[in-house]
């Protein structure tokens, strides 16, 4: 539920089953949230202002770690940031450079 406090008035955002994680994108105007346990894994996100729902990202085939379960952030561009699984044989380099 959303609550509007220039009309303090509640409103419903659509039921998603199996959805965590929620996530307020950097303009206000999506929700993103972790939508699990289907065919239809993935990042979701809906907009705030008509309730609808579109996928950001698929995750099939993407193998999410964490230790008190999943997790998903965001990026100040409103990327979505996950923790992955990459197990005990894969090698994985990051080079970052503050702006």
């Amino acid at each position: 539920m959303l609550f509007d406090f220039k009309t303090q008035k509640w409103s419903l955002l659509p039921k998603v089953n199996r959805a965590g994680y929620p996530c307020w994108s950097a303009n206000g105007q999506h929700v993103y949230f972790l939508l699990g346990g289907s065919e239809e894994s993935g990042v979701m996100r809906v907009r705030v202002t008509d309730g609808r729902i579109e996928q950001v990202i698929s995750l099939m085939g993407f193998h999410q770690t964490g230790y008190f379960g999943f997790y998903l952030g965001l990026a100040p561009d409103d990327s979505p940031l996950l923790l992955k699984d990459t197990g005990a044989q894969d090698i994985v380099a990051l080079d970052w450079h503050a702006p």
